[in-house]
């Protein structure tokens, strides 16, 4: 039998059918040797149709087709409009409107075009401005941040769009300003450049609400509340020490607040309890730099030996920081005071801190002074 050939879908259309195999040739009689009618053509299989084309959704989130930007919603003044176009920045008052959401939202834009009638107290006025008008859905924090593709960028913020009170400026390399917002009461934000420079930038803006419990906008930690002196205040990493009897002393370093507790002497495990009360636990000295840092401002000469967080509980002369950092000083040598640890009388299993910074292993059991360690907090207590 003929056979028809197969038709190819068409990317975007319907593909069409295969024609009809041709007939197959004549054969003869055996018995009358005349001719026999030839075979039937073969059925041509038709080929499946093709998909159709596809329109590009805006809002999926997804760049397709034509558009220019999907930023995964319908919203205008965002930066990417309702039919997926870049919207450009107003070069003038009143400013382009922007809403802004607890999180953050960027813009892609550019100065380059804009009047150069507004300055700002820590520079601009003399190169194009681009302005949005921001208005905040929730009271808190609002953070503008600008990363320009062009020399000395600026970032003011004012209550009001056309002279009106500058509420915060910034001419860094990288600019940024924060200012306290309430919800529905909108802004101004100014991106300039200083010396006539111009060009495109990015316009981050965050607006974070501090004390809900989450890490939204430029909030370095938020554990739930607004309690002054509780290690996170205005939703930054604080160590002040509110109504301390003297028998507590807090220091902060690189964002760790250490706390030398004397007067209350207590065992490596006792101490261990505290410390974790506080939110922390036994300090552990990833490098030598942070010791050498901690020595200078905790640890004053005179002071008693403190415990620390290291122990070798397991696996005797294996030392590690009971917080999980890397142990990093090995069982002997500096900073390990001379001969130590040498686990005296096979029962010394913790480790201490001297006035010097110098450590030593001793018994679990001694009770002393001891120092806390507590990372930023970065959400709120479990």
């Amino acid at each position: 039998m003929g056979t028809g050939p197969l038709a190819t879908p068409a990317s975007g259309s319907a593909a069409t059918g295969g024609s009809g195999g041709a007939g197959g040739e004549g054969g003869r009689d055996a018995t009358t040797s005349t001719a026999a009618s030839g075979g039937a053509g073969g059925q041509g299989h038709g080929g499946a149709g093709g998909a159709g084309g596809s329109e590009p959704v805006c809002g999926n989130g997804a760049l397709e087709a034509t558009e220019e930007c999907d930023d995964e919603n319908l919203v205008a003044g965002d930066g990417c409009s309702p039919t997926c176009t870049v919207e450009e920045p107003v070069l003038g008052c009143p400013g382009q409107a922007v809403t802004v959401d607890i999180g953050q939202v960027t813009f892609a834009g550019s100065t380059q075009g804009g009047g150069n009638t507004s300055i700002g107290s820590c520079g601009g006025g003399s190169a194009p401005a681009a302005f949005f008008a921001v208005t905040p859905n929730a009271t808190g924090t609002l953070t503008a941040k600008v990363a320009a593709l062009y020399a000395k960028p600026v970032v003011y913020a004012r209550a009001t769009c056309d002279a009106g009170p500058e509420l915060a400026c910034d001419g860094s390399d990288t600019p940024s300003v924060s200012l306290i917002v309430k919800a529905g009461v909108p802004v101004t934000i100014v991106v300039d450049g200083s010396a006539g420079t111009e060009g495109a930038f990015n316009l981050s803006l965050s607006l974070s609400v501090c004390g809900n419990g989450l890490l939204d906008g430029s909030e370095v930690c938020d554990d739930g509340n607004t309690t002054p002196g509780d290690g996170c205040e205005g939703c930054a990493v604080t160590c002040a020490c509110e109504g301390c009897s003297g028998v507590v002393e807090w220091k902060n370093t690189d964002d760790h607040c250490y706390r030398l507790v004397y007067g209350d002497d207590r065992s490596w495990s006792g101490a261990r309890t505290e410390c974790q009360l506080w939110g922390g636990d036994l300090v552990g000295f990833s490098s030598t730099t942070e010791l050498d840092t901690v020595k200078g401002v905790v640890i004053a000469p005179g002071d008693d030996d403190v415990w620390i967080g290291g122990t070798d509980t397991g696996d005797e002369g294996e030392f590690y920081w009971i917080n999980g950092e890397p142990f990093v000083f090995g069982s002997g040598g500096s900073p390990w005071a001379t001969f130590e640890p040498n686990d005296l009388l096979f029962g010394e299993d913790c480790v201490e801190a001297y006035d010097d910074g110098k450590l030593n292993d001793e018994v679990c059991s001694k009770s002393q002074d001891y120092l806390c360690e507590r990372l930023p907090v970065v959400g709120p207590p479990p």
